[in-house]
C-alpha cells in the first residue's frame, strides 16, 4: 500500500495504547460478571505483569498469562484484545480475528479491536469487513481520529474511492488539526486529482 509505513507506525501506537491502558482494551476489573476464585487484585496484578512482559518483547510468557485470563474470564477484554495483537503481529491472522471478534463481543465499544480487526481484515483481503469495522469504531467513538484516517486510506488505495478518501482525510484533520502535515499533503494531492478529473470530465461532454 501506498501509505504502509504510516499506517504500521499506528498500528504500533495502538498497540502502545492497548498496553498502557485498560480503558481502551476493555478493563479486566470491570468488563465481567463471571466469577473468579482469584481475588479481583490478584487478576489485575496478573493482567499488568502480562502487558509489562508485553511490552518488554517477551510476549511468549504474556501470552501464556493472558490465555489462562481468558479461561477464567472469557468476558475480559483486555486479556482477549492483547492476544490479538500479538497474533497479528506475528502474521496469524485468522487467529488475531477470532481474539479481536470475542473482546468486540464482550465489549462492542472497545475501539482498539474495533481498529485492529480493521487491519487483520485488510490483511486478508477482506476490505469490505474492514470498512464495515472502521465505520463501526467511528461510530463507537465519533472523535476516534486514527479510525478516519484509516479508512481514508483504505478508500484511497484499497478501495479506489477518492471522494470517500478525501472526506475522511478532511474528517481527520478537522479532528487532529492541519499540522499532520503528510496527511494534509495527500488530501490536497486528492482534491487537484478529483478536481482534474471533473474538469475534464465536463470537457468531454
Amino acid at each position: 500500500m501506498r501509505y504502509v509505513n504510516l499506517y504500521l507506525l499506528l498500528i504500533a501506537v495502538l498497540m502502545m495504547t492497548a498496553c498502557a491502558s485498560q480503558g481502551g482494551g476493555g478493563s479486566v476489573a470491570t468488563t465481567s460478571r463471571t466469577s473468579s476464585a482469584l481475588p479481583r487484585v490478584s487478576v489485575q496484578e496478573q493482567y499488568q505483569q502480562a502487558l509489562q512482559l508485553m511490552k518488554s518483547g517477551r510476549n511468549s510468557e504474556a501470552e501464556v498469562i493472558l490465555t489462562k485470563l481468558v479461561k477464567r474470564h472469557p468476558r475480559y477484554t483486555g486479556p482477549l484484545t492483547n492476544l490479538g495483537i500479538m497474533a497479528a503481529k506475528n502474521r496469524q491472522f485468522e487467529s488475531a480475528k477470532r481474539y479481536f471478534s470475542k473482546a468486540i463481543a464482550a465489549k462492542r465499544d472497545n475501539i482498539i479491536a474495533l481498529t485492529w480487526i480493521a487491519q487483520v481484515c485488510e490483511e486478508l483481503g477482506e476490505l469490505q469487513a474492514a470498512e464495515m469495522w472502521l465505520k463501526q469504531a467511528i461510530a463507537r467513538k465519533p472523535d476516534h481520529a486514527t479510525a478516519y484516517l484509516n479508512l481514508a486510506i483504505l478508500y484511497d488505495t484499497g478501495l479506489s474511492q477518492p471522494a470517500d478518501a478525501l472526506e475522511y482525510y478532511r474528517q481527520y484533520l478537522e479532528l487532529n488539526g492541519d499540522s499532520e502535515l503528510p496527511v494534509a499533503a495527500w488530501a490536497r494531492d486528492l482534491q487537484e486529482k478529483l478536481e482534474s478529473r471533473r474538469v475534464a470530465t465536463a470537457d468531454a461532454r
